[in-house]
């Protein structure tokens, strides 16, 4: 049983073929416990925003399957204002533990929060809102104690406590082994992420408790740097990760989740997206912009994360816009610039500083695979398009289109121009392009960009 009650599934979401992946982990998880005497602890490496979240969630669901298997899925980002992780760990564990509701599980629920009542002397207002314990009945208990007395009994009362506490942990994981996922490690403070490391390996190092961090290791490694410089942190991380793991990357697989995302995206416009006033026809354009969003995503190789932030602000600058002045240009503006920027802010710079010009888009696109010649007439020519920000670049643009596309395309200039519904250029026409990008740079406080 989890407390995530996770709905992703492997059989449903596994865009990304990970489940063998997930079968041999949890082999080794078994075997590492049969051969270990204390705590098992897996680091589960991956860059940011590709996919660790994703994967703990249908991994714990995978995880239910097995009777024998209890799970946790603890965020340590979303607790990190809590500056002690033991507390918040316990204070998880104890959640977690009277949902079971069980007489196995009595003694450790019991102990774990005369461990939070032991230790929760400053952070009242945290474990109370959790787990209802008011630490200030127990600070005028002790505060006319002899303070030499308190300092003793509190070590003794503590290191008795803990020993009580592996005890029931160890006869519980006898009988069912618990798999403690912890997730977003990461991106907490850098002083909470050595805490928490320094927490498992002083206070949960039991027998039968498996943890995986899933962590990204450089960002980890800065955190560690932040606190004791530069060290050895391979070395250093080694104390506390017993098993180092990275989440399997297959681009097949990223490719088949960007178009099940690309195609889920559209289809929940579809059905809700008359709630922000963008309908699917006015997104269909017979095909293209749902194409070329997927074109995008893969040739760019954008990460789950990216491609989540990617929706938020291309529809936050679609429903800031009259749909009148939504044209199939506009879209395909906003796709382009949207897409680049994520990819590579420092393009997306140039593009607005007129450093980014069309022979720079179009170089740029061969390099990262774009099929400019095979891929589609409509997106290098309307490219040109987007890129000219005066009637005389227009001009200019075309005559290098057709030098370039000679043996390929016909350059049908009036049908193109009409086609994009962009109007007439003079020499005060701002390009389509620099357009959007002004109005998201403008925009970006809104969205989080990490």
């Amino acid at each position: 049983m989890s407390l995530s009650q996770s709905s992703k599934t492997f059989s449903e979401s596994d865009c990304m073929d990970l489940e063998p992946f997930a079968s041999d982990l949890f082999k080794i998880i078994q075997i590492d416990n049969l051969l270990n005497e204390h705590s098992v602890v897996i680091s589960l490496n991956a860059k940011f925003g590709m996919g660790k979240s994703y994967f703990l969630e249908m991994f714990d669901n995978y995880l239910m399957q097995d009777n024998d298997t209890e799970t946790i899925i603890i965020n340590s980002w979303k607790n990190d204002f809590c500056n002690d992780p033991l507390i918040a760990i316990c204070c998880e564990l104890i959640l977690y533990f009277e949902r079971q509701n069980n007489d196995e599980s009595l003694p450790i629920r019991t102990q774990l929060k005369e461990v939070i009542s032991t230790f929760g002397d400053l952070i009242n207002q945290f474990t109370k809102s959790k787990v209802g314990i008011d630490f200030k009945e127990t600070i005028e208990r002790n505060k006319n104690q002899f303070y030499g007395n308190l300092i003793f009994d509190k070590f003794k009362q503590k290191k008795d406590l803990f020993e009580k506490l592996y005890k029931s942990i160890a006869e519980y994981t006898a009988e069912k082994q618990l798999i403690i996922l912890i997730d977003e490690l990461d991106r907490t403070r850098p002083d909470y992420a050595v805490n928490f490391l320094e927490t498992l390996k002083h206070f949960f190092d039991v027998k039968g408790l498996t943890f995986i961090l899933a962590v990204n290791k450089e960002q980890l490694k800065h955190s560690v740097e932040c606190i004791y410089g530069k060290i050895d942190f391979d070395e250093y991380y080694r104390k506390f990760a017993h098993i180092d793991v990275a989440l399997p990357y297959s681009e097949e697989g990223i490719n088949k989740y960007i178009i099940k995302i690309v195609d889920d995206f559209f289809n929940k416009i579809e059905v809700d997206g008359k709630k922000i006033g963008i309908g699917k026809s006015l997104l269909l354009s017979d095909g293209f912009t749902n194409k070329y969003i997927k074109e995008f995503f893969i040739k760019l190789k954008l990460s789950p994360r990216q491609i989540n932030q990617f929706f938020r602000v291309f529809l936050s600058l679609l429903t800031s816009e009259n749909k009148s002045s939504i044209t199939f240009g506009y879209q395909i503006a906003s796709i382009v610039y949207i897409a680049i920027d994520l990819y590579d802010s420092e393009i997306a710079k140039k593009i607005l500083n007129d450093q980014f010009k069309y022979i720079d888009i179009l170089d740029f696109l061969e390099i990262k695979n774009f099929d400019l010649v095979n891929i589609d007439y409509h997106l290098v020519s309307n490219l040109l398009f987007l890129f000219s920000n005066t009637s005389k670049e227009v001009e200019s643009n075309i005559e290098f289109f057709k030098n370039k596309f000679a043996d390929k395309f016909v350059f049908d200039r009036t049908n193109r121009e009409n086609s994009l519904d962009l109007g007439g250029f003079n020499e005060t026409t701002i390009s389509p392009i620099k357009n959007v990008g002004k109005k998201i740079s403008q925009s970006k406080k809104l969205f989080d960009q990490s």
